[in-house]
């Protein structure tokens, strides 16, 4: 694949830095290319080193190599400090490239990109206003279902889209409209443009995404922004304050589990939590792998994977989701898992996403139930969660779901007995949880 001229600078800029490491402080640093020339042509390494002497004043060239039997730059740092922030900012430009770009991120990109776009077609002026919520969903895995968390999340999508537009230079400003918007999802957006700029980097983006999107025939590749060919489309109607979904068609696999409004309804927590309740009020024990026992400070409820929102409904007969199975080994860890933790795999990450988004939806909470990775370098849980009780794994009996107070409060002695063993400062036994 082809280096953007992000990646080549970067990697430059690498080669140098890992010869400073070596380097005597205030010595010459020697930069060896040889291995570069595969990926960057001598002419272009060239005019990178020269860039960053002249344009940068990050070194002094002292010596260049002769390509016969020297391939090693001969440099002088000026200044350690300007070095190191050039270097963060090419580690920023490369990894924040389009190239670079996956997934979710890339699609947010496109579907932003392509609204100014759109817009810019219809206009002389270089200062375009875009919806916060668009009325057509391009790309369905940006909300794959009509709910208020799932709106929430593509607005995010598109605002941090925006703004990895004017962090990169395709755009020169942007500003939140909020005046006159009834409803934070009847926010504008008012772009600011170089026409000439952004234009060729749409036509970049076009390329891209033409490279990694398969078209059902030739015809469809010429279409323009306006009609950019994807996955089926979700119309989202604003009336009021109010959204009304009416859904076209959804990615296949993602068709099964889009929601009516009624549907939604259900599938919810059915007690009203009180405000100011956080996940550390929660505790959420398995009874066997498709129920839990839950409990918010005086309320207590059984609930199965379903109607929790972790159904996988591709198959006739509906199963537990990846979510549900990540919950079910995070449960055999008390909540948290670290990447040694022989259960853990590399494609928890999505599916603690997954866990996420079910579980704020179906309590109708805003903050994320898990504490940031980068925190705790673990997936933990902000909330209590726990196995099977113990008895029904000695056993090897499934554990039914409590019928009766009676039934019910003995499950409750059983957490009680766990806190007083494992964290008796938790439990208090005159205001309980």
């Amino acid at each position: 694949m082809t280096m953007t001229p992000e990646a080549k600078i970067w990697r430059i800029l690498q080669k140098i830095d890992d010869a400073i490491a070596i380097a005597p402080s205030g010595e010459p640093v020697f930069v060896d290319i040889k291995d570069l020339e595969k990926k960057i042509p001598r002419e272009e390494q060239e005019q990178i080193f020269t860039k960053l002497a002249k344009d940068h004043q990050l070194f002094e060239i002292q010596k260049k190599p002769d390509y016969k039997s020297n391939f090693r730059y001969q440099l002088q740092i000026t200044d350690a400090d300007l070095f190191r922030a050039a270097l963060n900012e090419a580690h920023i430009k490369h990894f924040g490239s389009l190239e670079m770009l996956t997934g979710d991120n890339f699609f947010s990109v496109v579907d932003v990109a392509a609204d100014i776009m759109n817009q810019l077609q219809m206009t002389m002026a270089n200062e375009v206003t875009i919806p916060l919520l668009p009325s057509i969903v391009r790309f369905s895995s940006l909300m794959p279902a009509d709910s208020i968390n799932l709106r929430d999340d593509y607005c995010s999508h598109r605002w941090k889209a925006i703004g990895y537009l004017k962090n990169n230079n395709h755009i020169e400003d942007f500003v939140l409209n909020r005046d006159g918007a009834f409803h934070r999802w009847e926010q504008t957006i008012t772009i600011i443009v170089d026409r000439t700029k952004f234009t060729k980097f749409y036509e970049r983006l076009m390329d891209v995404y033409k490279k990694r999107v398969r078209f059902p025939d030739k015809e469809t590749e010429n279409k323009t922004a306006t009609t950019i060919p994807e996955l089926p489309t979700q119309k989202v109607e604003i009336i009021g304050g109010q959204i009304k979904a009416e859904i076209e068609g959804l990615e296949k696999g993602l068709s099964a589990i889009a929601k009516t409004n009624e549907e939604e309804k259900k599938n919810k927590f059915p007690y009203k939590l009180p405000a100011g309740t956080e996940w550390k009020n929660f505790i959420i024990q398995f009874l066997n792998k498709e129920e839990v026992y839950i409990q918010v400070n005086r309320f207590k409820h059984n609930e199965n994977y379903a109607k929790m929102g972790f159904a996988d409904n591709r198959f006739s007969v509906p199963k537990p989701n990846e979510g549900w199975t990540f919950l079910w080994v995070l449960a055999k860890y008390n909540g948290e898992l670290t990447i040694k933790d022989p259960d853990a795999k590399d494609t928890y990450k999505k599916q603690k996403e997954l866990v996420s988004k079910a579980l704020k939806s179906y309590f109708s909470m805003e903050s994320d139930p898990f504490y940031p990775y980068q925190e705790t370098k673990s997936y933990k849980t902000r909330f209590t969660l726990l196995p099977p009780p113990k008895e029904s794994e000695e056993k090897g009996k499934k554990y039914q779901i409590p019928q009766t107070e009676v039934e019910q409060d003995s499950v409750d002695e059983e957490i009680r007995q766990y806190f007083e063993e494992q964290a008796p400062q938790v439990y208090d036994d005159k205001q309980g949880w």
